[in-house]
């Protein structure tokens, strides 16, 4: 499919009305998509000389248990409401992960749409993301009786280094500048900042507020950094101090947290609030879907205690988007990999050892632990020798990955 980068001179009029067509922006927020789109890797599709449709995305780096992997994040995939039903979103989202893998993603994560609609490209859904909404008067903490700093828009690279520095576990992402900057100008006029800082004016721990001129709430807990757990509790006590006034706080659990830990008598609220605004839950939803680019590098960046040696059959399904002789056609092919402390893979298949068949959508699942091989054996596309699925089992059988970086 033919597409075009994108120009501002020429796209950004044509852009803005598509995403206002589709509800993510507003004239105030204006700004705050130029710099999002303006600075990542952006393509149209255009149609009578307008753009139409886009897809952008930025290079970061994912935390497999320690090891950094190149990313791919797709932040933004749009149709205008003239060309729906084209096909034109699949087929640019299929040429932006073909230009990413080209230029060293080793994986890729996009937002997702709706329930298996990225599958044809090869992507599958990971761990859920816990949503929680509490009273902040019912945290079982002490309140933070240090004043905190206000930040504002001008203290964006201060704000990105604090988030790039935060305590970080797998699956923790890290995108760019810009990322941070269009996330602060969104909603500027109900957002706010507020954190602490060392002797040295480095920001160590804050959070950034959504809804914040909002008299009782809910107001949103948009992100959230820190180094460690004491700044954790910090910023908890910081939130705990606006129980006079704030009835209700939303926000993402923590990675490696039970949240519920931190409040009192949340059964309790749970019934007497069901029916408010202010309510207290505690709901999940799978946000992220994540697919390998780089077979090569994520098996060789893989670290696991046990050995196992098997072939694998993988099917892309990414390849139907694209002509035979494209030079980056997906990761479907026959491979001998040999996991350990020190992992190895070479294409080709060694006739001795047992065999996994299965798409890249299912081994991605299984490799980030996100699914153990026994349970993805109940879905189509994935089957292999019965000894071989324990040994892969036991071996994946880490921390599921928790996204903390919303994109």
């Amino acid at each position: 499919m033919k597409y075009r980068k994108y120009q501002p001179d020429k796209h950004k009029k044509a852009v803005r009305r598509i995403w206002k067509e589709i509800g993510w922006l507003s004239k105030e927020n204006y700004d705050a998509m130029d710099i999002e789109i303006e600075n990542s890797k952006t393509i149209v599709k255009e149609i009578n000389g307008e753009a139409e449709t886009l897809v952008s995305s930025v290079m970061g780096d994912y935390n497999y248990n320690g090891n950094n992997l190149n990313l791919s994040a797709i932040i933004a995939v749009t149709t205008s409401l003239v060309a729906r039903k084209k096909g034109y979103a699949g087929k640019l989202t299929a040429q932006k992960i073909a230009e990413d893998a080209k230029s060293g993603a080793e994986i890729c994560g996009l937002g997702m749409f709706e329930q298996g609609y990225y599958d044809r490209l090869g992507f599958g859904s990971i761990g859920y993301q816990n949503w929680i909404q509490f009273c902040p008067e019912n945290l079982n903490i002490k309140i933070n009786r240090e004043l905190p700093k206000r930040y504002s828009f001008e203290d964006y690279v201060r704000i990105h280094e604090s988030r790039i520095n935060r305590i970080k576990k797998n699956g923790a992402l890290n995108l760019p500048e810009h990322i941070t900057k269009a996330g602060l100008k969104f909603n500027e006029k109900k957002s706010l900042v507020l954190g602490y800082e060392n002797d040295k004016g480095d920001i160590t721990h804050h959070f950034l507020l959504r809804d914040a001129n909002t008299s009782h709430g809910p107001v949103m807990v948009d992100w959230m950094a820190y180094r460690n757990y004491e700044q954790f509790r910090d910023l908890l006590g910081l939130l705990k101090s606006f129980e006079d006034q704030i009835f209700a706080i939303t926000m993402p659990e923590p990675p490696l947290m039970q949240f519920q830990d931190f409040l009192d008598k949340p059964f309790r609220n749970y019934m007497k609030t069901a029916k408010s605004k202010y309510k207290f839950y505690n709901n999940a939803r799978a946000n992220h879907q994540f697919r390998i680019l780089n077979i090569f590098k994520c098996i060789e960046k893989t670290s696991v205690r046990n050995n196992v040696k098997f072939n694998l059959e993988l099917n892309d399904p990414i390849k139907d988007f694209f002509d035979d002789d494209a030079e980056w056609k997906g990761i479907s092919g026959e491979y001998v990999i040999e996991l350990g402390e020190n992992s190895r893979i070479k294409k080709g298949i060694d006739n001795r050892l047992p065999k996994i068949k299965t798409n890249v959508n299912n081994f991605t699942r299984m490799w980030m632990g996100v699914l153990p091989a026994s349970v993805l054996q109940i879905y189509e596309n994935f089957e292999g020798d019965e000894k071989l699925i324990k040994k892969l089992d036991d071996i994946f059988n880490f921390h599921k990955p928790c996204i903390d970086w919303g994109f």
